[in-house]
């Protein structure tokens, strides 16, 4: 590149300081080619960077908020003619617990399981920070138990609990296969965290002599079938 004098007009080369045709000097400074920045101003790499960023905070976003959004439970309410067998029932199990002479074996819908913890059973359970309010109990197409319960954290915020698990052994113990909170999936490693909250509502109260009782528990043609021991008082 070439720097034009101008005073005569002659052309130098770059890095001369006088003109070699007249000798004045070159003003080198404002003679000097200008240097254009074709970088624009919002590049690929930081737009990127932009993107990611906001994609992560709506993750997070979504996370979160999947967390506190309650899933909604299917609602099977009993009529008052299925509530009354489902209390008839209910009270003979008790009686049989109690050593009266009446049958082992006991037949409940999952809809009558749900009627009978919430309104028989425990009404609320409180435990480490949140309150279930109610336990909703179904069966996959798999025949495991599907428990979701609708529970409340820090005194008001609504939330839910999905465990699905397979009764082990004929016993009422139930391992478990998977655990959300809300809508989000809850790693292995934290399910015994969660799966500790319901303990409280299994502790006391007729369910805890229920449990108790219980030498068989298994799920025929969508229906819990309970068989107790034999305690008929002679």
């Amino acid at each position: 590149m070439l720097l034009k004098c101008n005073e005569c007009g002659n052309e130098n080369q770059l890095g001369a300081i006088f003109c070699r045709d007249c000798g004045a000097k070159l003003d080198v400074e404002n003679m000097r080619p200008e240097v254009k920045d074709h970088k624009p101003k919002g590049s690929i790499v930081e737009m990127a960077k932009n993107i990611v960023a906001i994609a992560l905070l709506l993750g997070l976003a979504l996370m979160f908020g999947s967390m506190f959004y309650p899933e909604s439970a299917i609602q099977d309410e009993l009529t008052d003619k299925e509530i009354a067998k489902t209390n008839i029932k209910f009270q003979a199990l008790i009686n049989k617990i109690g050593g009266e002479p009446e049958e082992n074996t006991y037949i409940f819908t999952p809809a009558e399981v749900t009627y009978l913890y919430n309104n028989k059973l425990i009404e609320s359970v409180e435990g480490g920070g949140y309150a279930i309010e109610k336990l909703h109990f179904s069966l996959d197409a798999y025949d495991n138990v599907v428990l979701l319960a609708d529970a409340t954290m820090f005194g008001g915020v609504k939330v839910s609990f999905k465990l699905v698990g397979a009764i082990e052994d004929e016993k009422a113990e139930l391992r478990i296969i998977s655990a959300k909170m809300g809508h989000l999936s809850i790693p292995g490693f934290l399910q015994d965290k969660i799966i500790a909250k319901f303990t409280p509502g299994i502790d006391g109260g007729s369910i805890k002599d229920i449990i108790d009782a219980t030498v068989k528990l298994v799920v025929e043609d969508g229906d819990f079938h309970i068989t107790v021991k034999d305690l008929t008082k002679k």
